[in-house]
């Protein structure tokens, strides 16, 4: 697709990312606030996890990198997957240390960009925060468990590990998987 690589997506995606987090730090409040910056700031910290939804969980700038790199992938089939980001790091633990700095210096920079801008309460845009967070976490979850690929299996039931109060099975190898999709019906403890 016009000779971008999915590494170059993802170097996209991750440099937006960044601009997005450290915005209210780089752009001065003057001209933020005569080009109205800080306002379509705020308007896509509300529109962005819309778009998750219409994307079946997929952030489009993923979904892009994925469908270059397998032409046959199917929206929403492995939403949680952002290797397109994760991959330019050395890894996985570089990637998860920055991700969560990065979810720190957005809640700041939404704070902040409110604070200078619409004044909206502490709790509604703390509300706001929690609530684009917990979308950004569950949204991908939910689309994951209803879309497949075709011919795609479902996962098998583990052999061993415990069964979480959320109905998930965490595996000896630290995997989980939500019993309620294997056909179970909760509990808890240990299983052999």
């Amino acid at each position: 697709m016009y000779g971008l690589s999915p590494r170059i997506i993802g170097a996209i995606h991750l440099a937006t990312t960044v601009m997005r987090n450290f915005y209210v730090f780089f752009v001065p409040v003057q001209f933020a606030t005569a080009y109205y910056l800080d306002h379509i700031y705020l308007a896509l910290f509300v529109i962005v996890p819309f778009s998750w939804l219409f994307f079946r969980g997929e952030c489009v700038i993923s979904y892009i990198a994925k469908k270059m790199e397998d032409p046959n992938y199917v929206m929403g089939s492995d939403p949680a997957n952002i290797k397109d980001m994760a991959d330019l790091f050395p890894n996985e633990t570089y990637y998860k240390i920055f991700n969560h700095l990065n979810n720190l210096f957005y809640a700041i920079s939404v704070f902040i960009v409110n604070e200078r801008t619409l004044r909206l309460s502490n709790t509604t845009v703390v509300a706001a925060i929690m609530a684009v967070f917990i979308a950004r976490e569950y949204i991908p979850i939910y689309y994951q468990g209803i879309v497949r690929p075709a011919g795609a299996k479902s996962p098998e039931p583990p052999t061993s590990g415990y069964v979480l109060a959320n109905n998930t099975i965490k595996t000896k190898n630290d995997t989980e998987v939500n019993y309620n999709t294997l056909g179970g019906t909760g509990g808890s403890g240990e299983f052999a």
